[in-house]
This record gives structure tokens, sequence and C-alpha cells, in this order.
């Protein structure tokens, strides 16, 4: 039996704020495999920060916000998995192959 968890700590002070997320699989048995063989657990970190401009400052009363956030921080790469079905070395159910990814956001409220 697999556990995976999902844990996140922020902070929000008046027009900035951040966060800090944590995500972990335990490692399991596969099974489809012969003979079965260990699937090692997999952690990754994802952080975040924002700044909102005050309404007051943008046309119109409308509202500007930047942010960046960086998932898979530290770039932990998916647990080998034997997947004959999909001839690939990864569970896709479980893992991704992405590896870090870098997102700029720009919103407008109104």
């Amino acid at each position: 039996m697999a556990f995976r968890a999902r844990a996140s700590i922020g902070w929000e002070g008046h027009d900035l704020w951040t966060a800090l997320t944590t995500n972990y699989q335990s490692g399991y048995k596969d099974t489809d495999s012969t003979p079965q063989r260990p699937v090692s657990s997999w952690n990754t970190w994802d952080v975040g920060a924002g700044y909102r401009l005050p309404s007051q400052q943008f046309w119109g009363g409308a509202e500007l916000q930047f942010s960046v956030s960086a998932l898979n921080l530290f770039d932990s790469q998916a647990p080998f998995l034997n997947n004959s079905v999909e001839q690939i070395g990864y569970d896709q159910e479980n893992g991704d192959l992405k590896g870090r990814r870098v997102q700029i956001e720009v919103r407008v409220k109104w």
C-alpha cells in the first residue's frame, strides 16, 4: 500500500504572499514485474511568491498581480518503474518527467 501526502505553508501580508509546498509519494512494490521490484519513494518541493499592486495605482481601479513559482524546485527525478504496458520507465499515475518548471504570471482583476 502506498502513502501520498501534500503539505503547504504560506504567508500573506498586505500586498505580498509566499508559499512552500512539499509532495511525497512513498515507495511501493511493482507487482506487474516478474520478479516484483521495489519502486523508490519520491519527494518534490514547490515554492511561489507574488505581489499585488493596490487597485488605486492601476488603470480604472483594476488590481494587478505578479507572481513567480517553481514546481519541483530541486528537479527530483521520478523513480524508475519497468512499465511494460506503456513502454516507459516510470509510473505516469504517480510520477512526472517534466522536472523543474518555473512559471511567471501576471493577472489583472477588475
